[in-house]
């Protein structure tokens, strides 16, 4: 089974934090032929930098003046949610209730028509019309564009740059591009990475003229239901140990993110703990770099460890089916994820203060539920990640029954990832 996904991001910029973490936009002048001769070229280069090189976002001048009066900003965070619909209520959520250092990039899905083709310019502007600090991001659907079989990645890559700018997306405000729907499958063949290379570098590069621009990956991999995922930890770990690969994540992309939403039937066990239930989200949440850090990880899977640690992104889940979880269960899933990644970084060092939520209300629920959950997301986000230091409790929110915590009928762990620790 393939996770797929659609997206939103969320960005805390702060003044007592160093530039290197608050996001210091810095120019990677590293060329395709350095990374030829010296794999850690574009490592090296922009090395701990979380920016788009070489544009200047409102988002990166973030300062404790953008937030409430007083507030110290003891923490900088990005949060990815990925947005198949209904981008407009969650973005609109999470300025008015998330953290009040925070800045957002909302993804708008491509066409439903055409996956192929960027929605129109109109969203981009209602998006940062919400504030300063909300941005749009424009979504290229790799799984729709190999459909189409293109011989020249870096040129689509190009060309996709020219359509955001003439789609109304404007990086000087902060808005940046994201490619979704990267099977980790086809990352594990030479001519899947490859291909993914030469996209990035004509995203990255854009037509001639145009400033460099960082965006982000989404990869879609297993599910945690999944009993069988041999194949993808092979792709997995052949990925892992592409330096290449990871050197040139590091100059073209600021985050790398996979679709890892925990499912209420692996995780939500009656009367369970929320540490527990926060042990079953981690498990799998984190697989990916759980494996780059593994014992007895080969060397070579040494620029991985160093890109994800600073730019790993996991995609957790924020939509529910009205049949088996309801809106009210959902929104104490979204709850216990928030605190298991908080929980989990706190003690691990990566994500940092990335997290990332799939967002796709369905259609068949009421859109007051939807609005419902969003603002319960916004809730534990502006808890967990409180400009303040806070402890990870802080993300279950007070106003939900169980704080923290989910229950979904005949629930049952899944022990699937649990030997990710080990190559």
């Amino acid at each position: 089974m393939t996770v797929s996904v659609a997206t939103l991001l969320v960005s805390v910029g702060c003044s007592n934090v160093t530039p290197t973490d608050a996001g210091t936009d810095v120019l990677v002048d590293v060329s395709v032929a350095d990374l030829t001769t010296n794999p850690d070229a574009g490592m090296d280069a922009a090395s701990d930098v979380g920016t788009n090189a070489g544009v200047d976002t409102s988002a990166d001048a973030a300062t404790d003046a953008d937030a409430e009066p007083g507030t110290v900003c003891a923490r900088a965070a990005e949060i990815l949610v990925t947005a198949a619909s209904d981008w407009g209520t969650i973005g609109e959520a999470l300025t008015l209730g998330g953290p009040s250092c925070a800045d957002y990039w909302v993804s708008i899905a491509p066409q439903a028509a055409d996956a192929t083709m960027l929605r129109g310019a109109v969203e981009a502007s209602r998006l940062r019309d919400l504030g300063p600090h909300t941005h749009a991001l424009a979504v290229l659907d790799w799984t729709a564009w190999t459909a189409t079989n293109p011989t020249d990645w870096n040129a689509v890559g190009v060309s996709y740059r020219r359509e955001i700018a003439a789609t109304n997306y404007n990086p000087v405000d902060g808005d940046t591009w994201l490619v979704v729907n990267v099977p980790v499958t086809t990352l594990g063949t030479a001519t899947g990475r490859q291909n993914l290379r030469n996209l990035l570098h004509g995203m990255y590069a854009g037509p001639m003229g145009f400033p460099p621009l960082r965006g982000g990956v989404v990869l879609s991999g297993a599910a945690q239901t999944d009993t069988d995922v041999a194949a993808y930890r092979t792709a997995a770990e052949a990925m892992l140990s592409d330096a290449t690969l990871f050197t040139d994540f590091g100059l073209t992309t600021r985050w790398l993110s996979e679709s890892v939403p925990p499912a209420p039937s692996a995780v939500c066990i009656a009367g369970a703990s929320r540490d527990t239930l926060a042990a079953a989200i981690n498990a799998y949440a984190e697989n990916l770099p759980r494996l780059a850090n593994a014992m007895g990880a080969p060397t070579v899977v040494a620029t991985a460890q160093r890109y994800l640690a600073r730019a790993w992104v996991p995609m957790l889940n924020a939509s529910w089916d009205p049949s088996s979880l309801g809106a009210t269960a959902a929104d104490g899933l979204i709850a216990t994820e928030v605190y298991a990644t908080r929980t989990w970084s706190d003690s691990h060092g990566w994500p940092g203060g990335r997290i990332g939520f799939g967002w796709a209300p369905p259609t068949s629920d009421a859109s007051a539920d939807a609005r419902s959950v969003a603002d319960v997301l916004a809730a534990a986000i502006g808890g967990g990640y409180a400009p303040r230091t806070v402890p990870a409790s802080a993300a279950c929110v007070p106003s939900l029954p169980s704080g923290c915590g989910c229950a979904a009928i005949g629930a049952a762990f899944v022990p699937t990832f649990s030997n990710f620790d080990t190559w």
